[in-house]
Formats: C-alpha cells, sequence, structure tokens
C-alpha cells in the first residue's frame, strides 16, 4: 500500500512539473522513434519486396485526448511495427501504446503504467521511397478498451541538405526545412519525428 501511495503520489507530481511544458505541441500526439530495426524481405510468390521495421517511440499526448486520461498532458511510450511494399511504398502498420509517468525514481524517463491500448493502419511511405521526400502519412486508428478513435498522421525524416557542409540535420517543416531541436536526439541521433491528429467526429 505504501509503494502505491508513493507511486501515485510521484505521478501526479510529474505530471503538474510536465503538463505546463509539454503544451506547446500543435499535434495531437508527437512521438520520436528512439529505435528502429529494419530488414528487405523477398516474397517468394510475387517477387515483391517488403521494407518490414519494428520501432520503439517515446513522445507525449496533449491533455484530453485519447491517449491521455488527465488533466495535463501525457507521456506516451509506443512499439510499433510496418511492412512496406518498396516499389509503391504503401503498406500497413500496428502496434501497442503506453502511457506513463514516473513511478519510483524520478530522474529517469517515466515508466509507471496508467494507460495502454493498440493502434492500426495504412501507411504511404511513398514520398520517401519513390520520390525522395523526407516524410510520409499515416491514417489508422487507435484502440482504448472497447472505444476506437481514427486519426491521421505524418512522420519526419531527418535530412541534410545539398551542400551543407555541416550537415546540418533537418525536417521538411510545412514552409520548408526546419531544423531539428536539441531534444529532438535520441543518443546524439537526429530521430524521425511523428506527429499525430484525432479525427473530429
Amino acid at each position: 500500500m505504501l509503494r502505491k501511495s508513493l507511486v501515485t503520489a510521484c505521478a501526479m507530481v510529474s505530471f503538474a512539473m510536465l503538463g505546463g511544458a509539454m503544451n506547446v505541441y500543435a499535434a495531437d500526439v508527437t512521438l520520436h522513434e528512439v529505435t528502429e530495426n529494419m530488414k528487405l524481405k523477398t516474397l517468394t510468390k510475387s517477387s515483391s519486396v517488403r521494407r518490414q521495421a519494428i520501432s520503439a517511440l517515446t513522445g507525449t499526448a496533449k491533455a484530453a485526448t485519447p491517449l491521455c486520461p488527465l488533466p495535463v498532458a501525457c507521456v506516451i511510450n509506443a512499439l510499433g511495427f510496418d511492412d512496406i511494399d518498396v516499389v509503391s511504398g504503401l503498406g500497413t502498420f500496428k502496434g501497442m501504446w503506453t502511457t506513463v509517468v514516473h513511478g519510483d525514481n524520478e530522474v529517469d524517463a517515466p515508466e509507471y503504467e496508467v494507460a495502454r491500448g493498440y493502434f492500426s493502419g495504412s501507411m504511404n511511405f511513398s514520398p520517401a521511397l519513390v520520390y525522395g521526400q523526407p516524410y510520409g502519412t499515416v491514417t489508422g486508428q487507435l484502440t482504448v478498451g472497447a472505444q476506437g478513435y481514427p486519426f491521421t498522421g505524418v512522420f519526419y525524416m531527418p535530412f541534410v541538405a545539398p551542400g551543407d557542409a555541416a550537415h546540418t540535420p533537418l525536417y521538411l517543416g510545412a514552409a520548408g526545412p526546419v531544423p531539428i531541436g536539441p531534444n529532438e536526439f535520441s543518443v546524439g541521433f537526429p530521430t524521425v519525428k511523428f506527429e499525430i491528429n484525432f479525427s473530429a467526429k
């Protein structure tokens, strides 16, 4: 009982501390890809080549959105799987998400689970794979218990402008290239960024 009370107290303090800083995002959910394991697989029957990957992501969700049951912004961890045809750039994705807060260590990243669910949908990777543009899009549905929430999203891949001797990592923003922020790196590497918005009902 003492440990449960301590975890709950830490959780509320963590959300109070994080809430003001994390509500700046325009998207309902902003995630960054921390790791990715990718392979190319040739299907025997069709001889088509598939890009298959597993990614671990972390980021934030706005308060009062399907991923965030509390009145301040939430920290989200997710594990995603995608399967993309390398010729068309089209495919599917699926995975699971967990909403977390600080538990027994207030110094490291939040880890105590307060909500969880699943997601799946279609991915259009053709801007990057076919046309050489550093982004892609997704449409899908998030599941919270028995409730489904449709969403759309864009993922932005880090790139370096041609001729940039400094190799400054950038995202492709709405008005052109945008420098990647200091908080958008993981162990020194610029991350892929996902921005997700839930569809109006």
